[in-house]
This record gives C-alpha cells, sequence and structure tokens, in this order.
C-alpha cells in the first residue's frame, strides 16, 4: 500500500479505531470477569464487567479510550458540518454547536465511567453513566436531523434512515434500561440470596427485570457505537491539515527577552 491509499480513507481511521478499542474493551473486561467468576456469565451490566481488579484496570484505561475516540469523531463531524454551515439555515449551524457541546459532556461523562466504579462510587458512577448514555442519544438525535438536512447531496437517504433508527432504539433502550433497573432493584430488596449483585441470578428478585435492564444497557452501547460508526464513509470525505505559522515575523531576526521565533512547519 502507498501514501495515496491512506490519504484516499482520509479520517475513517478514526472510525475503525473506535470499533476496534471498543470491542476490546468489553470482550477483555467480560471475559477476564466471568473466568475469575467475578461476574454471571449472562450479560452482566457493562460496568460490572470492570468492577473489581483485575478486570476493572483493563476496563478503565481502555474505556477512557474509547471516550477520546467518540469525542474525536463527535469533533470531526462537528468541523465538517461547520464547512457545510454557509450553505445551510441559522439552525443548522446552532443545532450543529449544541450537538458537540452535548458530545462533551457525554464523553466526559464516559470517562467517570471508566474512572468510578460501580463498587466503589455508585453515585458518582450513576451520575456518569446517565450523563453518557442519555448525552449520546440526544446527539445522535441532533446529528440524526442534521444528516436529512444535507441529504442526498453529501449523505444517503439509508444513511439518514440507519442513523433515524439506531436514534429511536437508542431512545427506547434508555427507557428500557433505567425502567427495568428500578424495578428489578425494588424486588432485589424484598428478596435476595446472594449479597453481591454482581452475582444477580435467578434465586435472587426481579431476576427478570435485571436480565431486561442489562440487555438493553448492552444494545444501547451496541447503537451508540454504531452510530458513531457510521460516519465511517463520511469520514473518507475529510482530511485534517496543522497549519503553524510563526509568532513573528519569520524575516526579523531580533531576539527579545530570550524568545525565539518559532519557523513554520509544512506538514
Amino acid at each position: 500500500m502507498d501514501v495515496s491509499y491512506f490519504q484516499q480513507q482520509g479520517m475513517s481511521f478514526v472510525s475503525i479505531a473506535l470499533a476496534g478499542v471498543s470491542i476490546a474493551t468489553v470482550v477483555t473486561s467480560y471475559t477476564i470477569a466471568v473466568v475469575r467468576g467475578d461476574v454471571q456469565s449472562i450479560f452482566p451490566y457493562i460496568s460490572d464487567t470492570g468492577g473489581k481488579p483485575p478486570e476493572s484496570c483493563v476496563f478503565g484505561q481502555l474505556l477512557n479510550l474509547t471516550a477520546l475516540l467518540l469525542l474525536a469523531s463527535a469533533w470531526i463531524r462537528y468541523k465538517q458540518m461547520e464547512e457545510l454551515r454557509l450553505k445551510m439555515t441559522k439552525a443548522f449551524g446552532f443545532w450543529n454547536k449544541i450537538g458537540i457541546l452535548i458530545a462533551i459532556c457525554a464523553a466526559l461523562g464516559l470517562s467517570v465511567v471508566a474512572n468510578f466504579q460501580d463498587k466503589a462510587v455508585l453515585v458518582v458512577h450513576m451520575i456518569g453513566a446517565c450523563t453518557a448514555f442519555i448525552g449520546f442519544v440526544i446527539y445522535a438525535g441532533i446529528h440524526t436531523w442534521i444528516s436529512y438536512k444535507i441529504c442526498p447531496q453529501f449523505t444517503s437517504l439509508a444513511q439518514c434512515r440507519f442513523r433515524l433508527f439506531l436514534t429511536i432504539s437508542g431512545i427506547a433502550l434508555v427507557f428500557s434500561t433505567y425502567m427495568a433497573e428500578i424495578a428489578a432493584s425494588r424486588q432485589w430488596e424484598k428478596h435476595h440470596v446472594h449479597n453481591d449483585t454482581f452475582q444477580w441470578n435467578k434465586e435472587d428478585g426481579g431476576y427478570a427485570a435485571h436480565l431486561v435492564s442489562t440487555f438493553s444497557e448492552w444494545f444501547l452501547g451496541a447503537a451508540i457505537l454504531t452510530f458513531f460508526i457510521s460516519y465511517f464513509s463520511d469520514f473518507k470525505k475529510v482530511v485534517i491539515e496543522l497549519d503553524m505559522k510563526p509568532k513573528s515575523d519569520p524575516l526579523d531576526l531580533t531576539l527579545e527577552n530570550d524568545e525565539y521565533d518559532v519557523a513554520p512547519l509544512n506538514l
């Protein structure tokens, strides 16, 4: 493969990296947690697979990287839409800015989930999880609307419909995740055999609702990641250039206060 091949791919490598890192995060932490017997094998909460060491170390490191890649994807999309802003309505530019602000908050929430395990600091962990899940679903809704606004000139109708499907699914899954979790927790309080919710099984109260909540959470996470990965074809059309300029006139060779002029760097 020559350099021209990679140039043709634009920023699509960010989507590939996001897919790879996110899959590695859940597969690695889940495998370690199940092998060690720290969680039940039938769909524990995603966070539970990284709730105890040593899997918590792997989970935290990789989830922080996932949050960074999600934010990078949102930023590239924001800059890409900014290029179209002058051709669109004022509302287009406004919602594009709102979208990136929400994405920043959601990525920060995901980082909180990575660094504050539910077993150690449950309240902080739950605040981070709610911020991440709800924030990214709202972001998806905004950029689904934006996708329709630039269709068919800059994106296909199939992509718009796919993103709409993911957004609607995300909204439904947010409700099913948290409503089922509340119901399961209430039944757990009334009756449970195990003292650790990480070992929640059919012998404990609220197990059916617990499974609804955990399944919903896994599918919600998959829907959010798939939405961002759907930018793959769009990112092929984008390149990032770094433009560095001297601090002062490059012909002025006078050094003052021990400060050196910065030479331009062409990348």
